[in-house]
């Protein structure tokens, strides 16, 4: 029977060293993509002013691989602005009607995301996966390319940085129905957490990363196939989400199993 599951993405490329290359290139955005980016850099101009340093494209659209209808749009900002306690990412909720905009106005992206990432909280080292995005994943498209200043890594201890969470995360579902978040946004957003803590967690097994949720299922299938029709059920779930609230915390709950203690 067809899950609606499809190969799409790729694991990030390796030099010689095992460390972990850039894919991320401005001049790799498809062109049907490059009026919805041009949207974003306009976006935060109006919102910050002079206040931006500079904005990244990453994911798919920034190596040249989204599939229109399919692929998410996803930026974000780094600015002088302050930081609010030790928040690495903000600006979602001020953002998301300029996001919302964009997206309907540029219906290759099924979701637009803008964020805002603090300067002095870059320059201080203090946020690991933005870091590692400048690093690997992201195409500058408007200001200074802070992406040349970060390390690169190899696959490892050092790219662990959904599986920590996964347990808050899950503890949490509650607080967040609460509060009135739709199971078509929470079940989705979990399920790309857990799957990309699945890869996590064989990282020192299988010793390749990415963030495209094929390659994660399939990383994870490989060290653990006794949870490969679990992953692969939350798989197919995340990509195409259905309404059902039982279905969804039984899936939930299952692929997680396999990777928390």
């Amino acid at each position: 029977m067809d899950d609606g599951v499809r190969p799409l993405g790729s694991f990030l490329p390796k030099d010689a060293d095992g460390v972990l290359m850039r894919v991320g290139d401005p001049g790799k955005i498809p062109l049907n993509w490059r009026s919805a980016v041009a949207d974003c850099v306009a976006g935060y101009a109006t919102h910050l002013g002079p206040a931006v340093h500079s904005v990244y494209v990453r994911g798919s659209v920034a190596r040249g691989e989204p599939v229109a209808g399919v692929s998410d749009l996803d930026t974000f900002a780094v600015a002088r602005v302050p930081r609010e306690g030790r928040a690495c990412w903000t600006g979602f909720e001020e953002l998301w009607p300029v996001a919302q905009a964009i997206c309907e106005t540029h219906p290759v992206a099924t979701k637009v995301e803008m964020a805002i990432v603090p300067l002095d909280a870059v320059l201080a080292g203090d946020c690991r996966f933005v870091q590692f995005a400048l690093a690997h994943t992201t195409a500058c498209v408007h200001g200074e390319d802070l992406g040349a200043t970060q390390p690169r890594l190899a696959p490892g201890r050092d790219t662990v940085f959904a599986l920590p969470h996964v347990t808050k995360d899950l503890a949490s579902l509650e607080q967040w129905l609460e509060e009135g978040a739709p199971w078509s946004k929470i079940g989705p957003w979990m399920g790309k957490r857990i799957l990309r803590a699945a890869l996590e967690w064989g990282i020192d097994e299988h010793g390749q990363y990415s963030r495209d949720l094929w390659p994660c299922y399939q990383a994870f299938a490989q060290v653990c196939p006794d949870g490969d029709a679990d992953m692969r059920r939350l798989l197919a779930m995340t990509i195409d989400p259905p309404e059902d609230e039982a279905a969804w915390r039984e899936a939930l709950s299952a692929a997680a199993a396999w990777i928390t203690p």
